[in-house]
């Protein structure tokens, strides 16, 4: 997932507040210094964006067991029976999240709205940082100022739990930027309670990481800096984590994930032992697969049925000689699966696909006929699937650029297409989604958008 890098240790006494009753806004410290004020490649003006998704009356039925969410939340109005409310670090203005779910593989999304707040004074679009179970991790970046050329802006974390009576939002203090952080549920509490881990590379510390951990039965953030065990320095020097994985189990088992390379391993309730450790894993190697731009437009890894499931899609090529003179050049998409299983050392090769061999019939009519030959596709962003055993998820495209496209669930051992749908988040994006089971909690849609 590809996340904003700037600083956000903000101080929470000293913000403006935007009075809902003046036409200006007050500062109690006139400071550039309380505010983040760094730039990055996410800066967007919200307010020229559209509507989200249409979703359908089956979707207001029983929830799929999974659902792939749309990780850039929407500015919406509109509410349902999953929203929740709480207040910006400022205290003088509501924040409101409603998440929308959709069967697979249709994208779910997530709208905010803030009381106050104009769609442009959002500095970027509002973040899901991480979830699992019925918790998810936003992160939303307002600028409190009227003006719209300015630099100043608060962030804000919360984290939102659809179990209980009803769904809550809570503010989530941070003790530094939280890029690739993860939420471990505390299973046989009496409170739903749960952890947030994050960690950070220290230049120079010989693949050494700070190690961030949020106690939710405390309320309160502790850090230490910890090294890998057996490190592979090569590895580790170009480490860019992509992905958090929450595996669980009586160690409470985490994953950072730099989809190129490996996985560096914590378990979160054994984290403040004396020898407590991070462990690395490397990835299943593809000597054919090269390694330019994001490696989540080629691969993605899941926990699926308590086993690691790696999936990984290169483009081949083949050239046949026709003639002394003439070479037919064939090129195609080729995907493998991979698994692994507790105790998280040996990699097992699960099964292949040859993406041009798979038929595409009569069953899909809505499809266009560039999506009739698989093998000639632009495809990236593979998803696989939390509950439906083989399946993945791929964004299929005519071209890269394309702002439309087609979301195809593609079962890799029975070689088929099992589902289609159109998919237009009617903006521009980069990586779009991630897996959460969090539809298994969230209460029934009332009002379909």
């Amino acid at each position: 997932m590809e996340m904003e890098e700037e600083d956000s240790r903000i101080d929470l006494s000293s913000l403006t507040v935007i009075d809902a009753d003046a036409d200006e806004t007050t500062t109690e410290h006139d400071s550039a210094d309380e505010y983040d004020t760094s730039t990055d490649e996410d800066k967007y003006d919200i307010s020229s964006y559209a509507s989200p998704p249409i979703h359908f009356a089956e979707d207001l039925a029983s929830p799929p067991e999974s659902i792939l969410l749309d990780i850039r939340g929407y500015i919406d109005v509109r509410t349902n029976a999953t929203t929740a409310n709480a207040c910006l670090s400022t205290g003088r203005r509501a924040i409101r999240v409603t998440f929308w779910a959709a069967r697979p593989p249709r994208v779910s999304c997530f709208t905010i709205h803030c009381d106050g707040v104009k769609p442009n004074q959002f500095r970027s679009f509002p973040m899901v940082l991480a979830a699992a179970d019925d918790l998810v991790l936003l992160r939303v970046a307002i600028n409190p100022s009227q003006n719209p050329i300015s630099t100043r802006f608060i962030i804000d974390y919360y984290i939102y739990q659809a179990a209980g009576a009803t769904p809550t939002l809570r503010l989530l203090t941070v003790p530094c930027h939280l890029s690739y952080a993860g939420i471990l549920r505390l299973h046989g509490g009496d409170d739903g309670e749960f952890l947030v881990a994050s960690i950070e590379a220290v230049e120079g510390a010989n693949g050494k990481q700070f190690h961030h951990l949020f106690d939710s039965r405390t309320w309160t953030w502790t850090s230490r800096l910890m090294r890998v065990d057996k490190p592979d320095m090569c590895a580790l020097a170009g480490f860019r984590p992509t992905k958090v994985l929450t595996i669980g189990g009586e160690r409470g088992s985490m994953a950072w994930v730099d989809l190129w390379h490996g996985m560096l391993f914590c378990d979160l309730l054994a984290v403040h032992d004396d020898d407590a450790m991070l462990h690395y894993i490397p990835l299943p190697s593809s000597p054919s697969t090269k390694r330019e731009g994001s490696p989540s437009d080629v691969r993605d890894i899941a926990v699926v049925h308590g086993r690691i499931k790696f999936f990984d899609m290169r483009f081949n090529v083949k050239q046949h000689t026709i003639t002394s003179t003439t070479t037919l050049v064939t090129r195609y998409w080729k995907a493998t699966t991979w698994e692994m299983t507790d105790p998280w050392h040996n990699w097992r090769k699960d099964c292949g696909l040859d993406i041009f061999k798979v038929p595409v019939d009569k069953t899909h009519p809505e499809l266009p006929p560039w999506l009739h030959d698989m093998g000639k596709l632009h495809g990236d962003q593979p998803a696989l699937s939390l509950h439906e055993e083989d399946v993945v998820y791929i964004m299929a495209k005519a071209k890269g650029s394309d702002r439309r496209a087609w979301m195809l669930a593609v079962d890799v051992r029975k070689k088929t297409l099992r589902e289609v749908a159109a998919f237009d988040a009617g903006r521009a994006y980069n990586f779009t989604y991630l897996q959460s089971r969090i539809s298994n909690y969230l209460r029934n849609q009332s009002s379909p958008m």
